[in-house]
């Protein structure tokens, strides 16, 4: 969901309360007579929200903007939420828009001359859930690393893909081979009737500084980075589990250097505690350079 926010509606804000009408602190046009609005109707079809909207005054001076804005929190504004405005101003319009699985949202209507803004009711939504809503999120992501010698826990979010409900994309990941590389977004397939969780194989990301690298399975007997095999793991009630992975220079002075080598891997809200953890592989590490 995309944060569009018009500078006269910013600016509106900034200067009105949270009332259904507001004056400009600047005003430089004497008011005649008000705007009105109106959010007739809020349709949602899945993620998907669409906003029937009808202007039936446009007030003196004449309006020049008008749209909705939605948030989580009770009152929506720009400053808690998102501004959609309508591309013309007209008597009525329809606004549509995606949001996030499984959130109820307040929306309201606005409209706004040259020194005054006019809100209409507030109506709320919900959007429906996600099939995979368990996996979703800010997460905690905890693992015996190899090149820090140590367990780490890390705050990674799994968001969904917008098309495909088995997608899910892992962002959060650090480099932990001592250099300050922020890891690009992880591809994630869940199978919740099978139960697993796979990182296809061949997800390159580019990186200039010390070379561009892929997200690797791992040989379980020698430690070896297998740059063509899916990573395949578990995933139940929200814990999501995989044996190895590895993010693998692939290129340049570095390549076959790991930005991060990890065993044990559990991503969910409810994890096992890292004392059970032991090291199995025997390898020592280069530095990256």
């Amino acid at each position: 969901m995309k944060k569009i926010i018009s500078y006269l509606f910013f600016a509106a804000v900034l200067c009105t309360s949270c009332t259904d009408y507001g004056t400009l602190d600047d005003t430089r046009v004497p008011e005649v007579a008000k705007a009105t609005v109106a959010l007739n109707n809020v349709t949602v079809n899945k993620y998907d929200a669409t906003f029937n909207v009808s202007v039936s005054a446009f007030g003196e001076p004449k309006a020049i903007e008008a749209g909705v804005v939605i948030s989580t929190e009770s009152e929506p504004t720009a400053d808690n939420g998102i501004v959609l405005p309508n591309d013309t101003l007209v008597s009525e319009f329809e606004l549509t828009s995606t949001f996030d699985p499984g959130i109820t949202y307040q929306v309201r209507a606005y409209v706004i001359s040259s020194n005054s803004i006019v809100y209409s009711d507030i109506k709320s939504f919900t959007t429906a859930s996600h099939p995979l809503a368990e996996y979703l999120g800010k997460k905690t992501l905890s693992a015996y690393e190899y090149n820090t010698e140590g367990d780490v826990t890390v705050t990674v979010t799994l968001s969904p893909d917008t098309d495909d409900e088995t997608i899910l994309y892992l962002n959060g990941l650090q480099s932990c081979a001592g250099v300050d590389v922020a890891l690009g977004t992880m591809t994630i397939i869940i199978d919740k009737e099978a139960g697993t969780a796979t990182i296809p194989a061949g997800q390159v990301v580019k990186e200039a500084d010390y070379g561009n690298y892929q997200y690797a399975a791992v040989d379980p007997n020698t430690g070896n980075f297998l740059l063509k095999e899916d990573i395949v793991g578990t995933c139940k009630n929200g814990i999501i589990h995989f044996d190895y992975f590895a993010a693998v220079i692939i290129e340049g002075g570095n390549a076959g250097l790991p930005h991060l080598f990890m065993e044990d891997i559990q991503i969910g809200n409810t994890l096992k505690s890292a004392q059970v953890r032991s090291k199995k592989l025997n390898i020592s590490l280069g530095e990256i350079k």
